[in-house]
């Protein structure tokens, strides 16, 4: 016979799934006692890793990547982006919304298409390691309980 604890501190037989209450009337809880006695460990509560716990850090990681920018600012990546690519094939593109950024920082509006692919493409990769931990994480057979560790999210 081996026992475990669940979360609530509970002793459950694992052989048979059996609640034990620490009752010292109880049959089975003085056969567990007895069972310590001889020097056996009680396994400790470990909490079963989801594949949404993994996804729920995956999501937070992701999150802190963004987390310097506004939402509002964020919302506007992707027309910054369009608008880069357009001023990178053609100087004289209609950039609007750069042009007014690269106004603000008093550079020219190449120099400023050029910073927005740039930290586009950085994070992209930032993203993309994160997707890559995560699905990593999710193909493994059990889910290790040690999947927020960075260790686990972050390539040297």
């Amino acid at each position: 016979m081996t026992y475990k604890l669940d979360r609530m501190g509970w002793i459950i037989r694992i052989d048979d799934g059996a609640v034990i209450p620490a009752d010292p009337g109880n049959r089975d809880y003085g056969l567990y006692l007895e069972w310590v006695a001889a020097g056996n460990k009680t396994a400790p509560y470990a909490e079963a890793i989801t594949s949404e716990m993994i996804r729920a850090e995956g999501a937070r990681r992701l999150a802190l990547i963004g987390s310097p920018y506004s939402q509002e600012e964020r919302e506007t990546w992707s027309q910054q982006v369009t608008e880069a690519k357009a001023i990178i094939a053609d100087a004289s593109a209609d950039a609007p919304l750069l042009s007014i950024l690269a106004a603000a920082d008093q550079v020219p509006v190449a120099q400023m298409a050029s910073t927005v692919l740039a930290k586009a493409d950085a994070f992209a990769a930032a993203a993309g390691a994160v997707l890559a931990a995560q699905r990593t994480l999710l193909s493994m057979d059990p889910l290790p309980a040690d999947y927020a560790g960075n260790s686990r999210w972050v390539r040297s």
